[in-house]
């Protein structure tokens, strides 16, 4: 369908989840907790490892180009609505347990990006004349405010 053959797919799988089970299986030896007997640096390389590995399979221009191709425009700005969940920042702002600095820009532009992922998404899918304009509109709430946040 998008040119992939369903084996890679599967091996891809399983590197994925061993991948996961390895950095489990750590965690859940507290190899990550402060102080680990380990004078290497494990929890910067769990976290560094994966992404880099991740970008690498992401810039196989032919992979990456049939994905995004064959994935609607509203799918790819729907998917935005987890981002509601930033607005944990903006609690712990609250209960002083993080600056505002910090809080602010990234909580309000998290929690708005994230209530208006699905009505932006409807609103390109259904074809309006004014789509792809709330699509970019959708983003300007969080660049704003970090914009204006590093101008101060």
């Amino acid at each position: 369908m998008l040119g992939i053959q369903p084996a890679h797919d599967n091996a891809v799988l399983f590197q994925r989840f061993q991948a996961e089970n390895v950095f489990w299986t750590l965690a859940v030896a507290e190899i990550f907790r402060p102080g680990a007997a380990s004078r290497v640096p494990v929890l910067p390389i769990a976290i560094f490892v994966p992404v880099l590995v991740g970008l690498v399979l992401l810039t196989r221009p032919r992979r990456i180009a049939a994905v995004l191709d064959a994935t609607p425009p509203g799918w790819l700005i729907g998917l935005q609505v987890y981002r509601v969940l930033g607005g944990i920042f903006l609690v712990q702002w609250a209960t002083g347990n993080l600056s505002g600095v910090f809080a602010l820009p990234a909580g309000t532009g998290d929690v708005l990006v994230g209530l208006l992922a699905l009505p932006v998404a409807y609103y390109l899918h259904s074809g309006a004349p004014g789509g792809r304009i709330a699509a970019r509109l959708e983003r300007a709430p969080a660049s704003s405010i970090s914009q204006s946040r590093s101008a101060s």
